[in-house]
């Protein structure tokens, strides 16, 4: 893939632009779909033997996605139960990789809400046994192990237990309820080589204002589980990169990246590699090539190679069209309007998406039995064919 090679959790790589965990490396159809589109290495989806109780108001809600793309930030809503595969997901999916052949680098993702070792190594050496060649320890949840006594002494023995007991790589993932500073500290106590970053940011429903409408919020988005991505999370990624590879980590950098430019911003920072989630999401597998095509342009017009003198483009993350609100329904499915959809013209955009598997073109029409009403192909549909229907199911 072009003349960069990377590095990923100490594995030299073809290319730097690597798959994040997400909805996009949730299969291992779409690992290879990943690989064959050039990505460097994959994380996939997070797992964890941790299961939260069903609402006992709304349980048929629990395994609903929601999402809203609007002034270039993405907002994106779902469950734990929702989001973190189970342990035995988690090892179908790292060995359906290695069965369906899939060649890169494959780490897997795993998640605990504590800072007991004995929950994260028995977690650990399933997927090590599983077949996975790296580990990452994802911290999205950090904010659970804060509060208890002693974080810091614990989480350092609980980074020494870990890779006192994994044969394999582990790559912490942080968010910023560690600051870039403090994290490195701990990291370097604990034993860590290898740092994964940043993860979404968690936020409180988004409110709107304009004219003509007053204030308006998306009821679809309401309640907890609620995180926001976007280009503008590229400045706290690129604090967080410089800080650690000052600090001597081997650095997978990711969060607000939309094109080559701000990729080399990272790699200029001292990343050696840079992972990929919601564009890919939104644009397409097709965006991990387009990204080392665009990276490859910046090296050959730099002073020599890694990008020397350059500082890449932190431009604005694209608008992708128009918002969607979910009206007060409780469920809501896609619906759409045949006689102005027209997908031998648009680029299909519903289906060329990762975030979502449910739509397909049936009939020389996009189709979507099994919807769960997340919203993401009608916020990408360039005609405005799709719209969201809300019912209430009571």
């Amino acid at each position: 893939m072009g003349g960069l090679k990377g590095k990923f959790a100490g594995y030299e790589t073809d290319g730097v632009i690597v798959a994040a965990s997400s909805p996009a490396t949730e299969s291992a159809e779409k690992v290879m779909e990943c690989q064959k589109n050039g990505a460097a290495a994959a994380i996939l989806k997070t797992a964890s033997k941790t299961r939260m109780a069903a609402s006992e108001f709304a349980p048929q809600f629990a395994a609903q996605r929601r999402c809203l793309v609007r002034d270039g930030f993405f907002w994106a809503k779902s469950s734990f139960n929702r989001e973190i595969l189970t342990l035995e997901q988690g090892e179908a999916l790292v060995r359906g990789c290695k069965d369906i052949g899939v060649a890169i680098p494959v780490a897997a993702s795993v998640t605990e809400l504590t800072l007991d070792a004995a929950q994260w190594l028995e977690d650990c050496a399933r997927m090590e046994a599983a077949g996975a060649d790296a580990i990452q320890l994802d911290f999205f949840y950090i904010e659970n192990m804060l509060s208890e006594p002693d974080f810091e002494n614990r989480f350092v023995a609980l980074l020494r237990d870990i890779l006192g007991n994994v044969r394999i790589p582990v790559m912490p993932k942080l968010n910023i309820a560690l600051p870039a500073g403090y994290a490195a500290r701990l990291l370097k106590q604990g034993g860590i080589t290898y740092v994964s970053l940043l993860d979404s940011i968690k936020t409180l429903p988004p409110v709107f204002f304009d004219r003509q409408s007053g204030m308006t919020f998306d009821t679809g988005l309401n309640g907890g589980g609620l995180s926001v991505f976007g280009s503008f999370m590229l400045p706290v990624t690129a604090q967080y990169t410089e800080t650690l590879a000052t600090a001597g980590f081997e650095i997978c950098a990711g969060g607000g990246v939309t094109g080559g430019g701000s990729a080399a911003n990272l790699l200029l920072l001292g990343a050696s590699s840079v992972q990929v989630a919601t564009d890919v999401l939104l644009n397409g597998y097709r965006r991990f090539a387009a990204l080392h095509e665009e990276l490859d342009r910046i090296e050959r017009d730099a002073v020599s190679p890694h990008f020397p003198g350059r500082s890449g483009s932190l431009s604005l993350f694209h608008e992708l069209g128009r918002e969607i609100f979910g009206g007060n329904g409780f469920l809501r499915h896609a619906s759409l309007r045949a006689d102005a959809c027209n997908p031998t013209s648009c680029g299909q955009e519903c289906i060329r998406q990762t975030f979502c598997s449910i739509v397909r073109i049936k009939e020389g029409k996009p189709a979507f039995a099994g919807c769960e009403g997340c919203g993401l192909c009608a916020n990408v549909c360039p005609s405005g064919s799709i719209e969201m229907v809300t019912h209430d199911c009571f």
